[in-house]
């Protein structure tokens, strides 16, 4: 070869390197193809509503069927309020949540799509699902009885998402021998009724499933039921317990074991039961002195998080050592905590006024929801609702089938902590931490869905639909209808615009 005709960067091209090229750029291609796909869809299926079928043949009562499945569980849409709505609407449907938990075992977690950032209270009066990082409220269910333990079914979406769910339903606690106790199947995003399990429970607190099991308590007779799931027959009655135990929280775990908190008579407790073996269920491990009056439990880096409601605290459990310490306790016993999920490393439990557990609620009762933050140590925001009772159970459905039981994390891509407004709102709290949840100031909660009234509501359910204001008394003094800044959207911004009218 001439020495002037010599290019450096010239090459032989080499087959094998092209070839791989071309494999690589169809890779591309038919990645971008799907994404471009995915992206018509989500946007079609948003913009068309509903329609009726061409003709009357079987093709088109399918379409009518699968056109009606489709708008029962369509998600609920961001606020409008948030900038770039509509694009953030699809980033959070394509955006699949891997939540894990941080210790030993794996359990059934699930995809979420859409609305990650969002909580299901289960109350004395009331269903609801309400998002924290837009502040919205939206009622599934109300004026049947006391909501309690819910947990996801196996049904799903095209997308892997759950699409029922199953929440214990019990008489109202003054007329708990008056009725029956069910477990109800409902729409996970509508709440719409499919279907109900009559449960031979007295007083039931809660109910879990772990893969092919179902746990509930039977409170009132210190039993905990075992049931197969799906078919729902009952396998065994475990009689480990007595009333005076009073089971209130129970928490599968991924090793096959099952803990449960005792209320007590005196000082709440922890118990380690053994399902399997030989010697049938048995209690392993049992730690004492967990608070009075205890709540929810949540296995969260290497604790069980536990409520002290009569203490009004948040307690960190070392299970090894049988220890119990809080790590955040309100400057008011007035309060009672209840109902307790952990998500992005935030603690969300309820609080409600000590009162009497067999009186009824006044019609408009509301309860508080408080966001701790468990690295930085510092309550993020409380928030008064309307759930027209106290809040028995925080839970994550959408985002693993035991969200009562362990912490959970979602992508950055959709996690709470990543929003523009995160700094502000962790900033504002640690240099104003909040001690108290009273105050003297009233509000309304204009963000709250209802479902569509019908002809068959209750009388308390007509009557709760009439409740715009929303007041609780606390010792003559009303609930503030702010807390910590931090709140966003249509329901924060009415609460800063309150009355300021001052009762004592």
């Amino acid at each position: 070869m001439d020495f002037q005709d010599y290019d450096p960067k010239h090459k032989a091209k080499d087959p094998r390197r092209t070839k791989k090229a071309r494999r690589q750029l169809a890779m591309v291609v038919g990645a971008l193809a799907v994404l471009g796909v995915v992206l018509y869809t989500s946007l079609h299926v948003k913009q068309a509503g509903p329609g009726p079928p061409s003709d009357s043949t079987k093709a088109g009562k399918q379409q009518l069927e699968q056109q009606q499945q489709e708008a029962l569980h369509r998600p609920l849409v961001p606020s409008s309020r948030l900038g770039g709505a509509r694009l953030h609407a699809i980033s959070e449907r394509m955006a699949a949540l891997s939540p894990q938990y941080r210790g030993v075992g794996k359990v059934e977690t699930l995809p979420a799509f859409a609305n990650a950032n969002r909580l299901l209270l289960a109350t004395n009066g009331r269903l609801l699902w309400y998002r924290y990082d837009t502040d919205e409220l939206r009622v599934i269910q109300e004026g049947q009885g006391v909501y309690y333990g819910a947990f996801t079914g196996e049904a799903r979406d095209a997308l892997g998402a759950p699409i029922d769910l199953w929440v214990v339903l019990r008489p109202q606690n003054w007329q708990q021998h008056s009725g029956s106790e069910a477990l109800l199947h409902l729409a996970l995003e509508t709440g719409e009724e499919l279907g109900r399990m009559d449960l031979p429970t007295r007083f039931a607190h809660d109910a879990v499933r772990r893969r092919g099991k179902v746990y509930v308590s039977s409170t009132a007779a210190g039993r905990i039921l075992e049931y197969d799931f799906p078919s729902f027959k009952l396998e065994r009655e475990i009689a480990l317990f007595s009333e005076e135990d009073h089971i209130n929280t129970l928490a599968p775990t991924a090793d096959g074991k099952l803990w449960v908190v005792l209320y007590g008579p005196a000082s709440s407790s922890l118990a380690e039961v053994e399902l399997g073996g030989a010697e049938g269920p048995r209690v392993v491990r049992r730690v004492e002195n967990v608070g009075r009056k205890a709540h929810g439990l949540v296995f969260w880096d290497r604790y069980a998080l536990v409520l002290d409601s009569a203490e009004a605290a948040l307690l960190a459990v070392d299970v090894g050592a049988g220890t119990a310490a809080p790590i955040w306790q309100l400057n008011d016993t007035r309060w009672s905590l209840k109902g307790l999920a952990v998500v992005d490393d935030i603690a969300f439990f309820g609080a409600t006024p000590q009162a009497s557990a067999h009186a009824p609620p006044a019609p408009a009762a509301s309860s508080v929801l408080a966001a701790f933050d468990l690295k930085a140590r510092v309550l993020l925001w409380w928030r008064r609702l309307p759930t027209q009772g106290p809040i028995n159970v925080v839970a994550a459905p959408h985002l693993a089938v035991e969200s009562t039981a362990y912490s959970l994390n979602t992508v950055p891509l959709v996690n709470y902590k990543t929003r523009p407004e995160w700094e502000t709102i962790l900033a504002r709290a640690q240099a104003a931490p909040a001690a108290a949840f009273d105050g003297t100031r009233e509000g309304t909660h204009p963000a709250l869905v209802k479902p569509k009234a019908d002809g068959g509501a209750s009388e308390q359910q007509r009557h709760g639909r009439q409740q715009e204001r929303i007041l609780l008394e606390v010792d003559g003094s009303l609930m503030p209808g702010e807390g910590l800044p931090g709140g966003s959207g249509r329901a924060a911004e009415e609460r800063r615009k309150g009355s300021a009218e001052v009762r004592t």
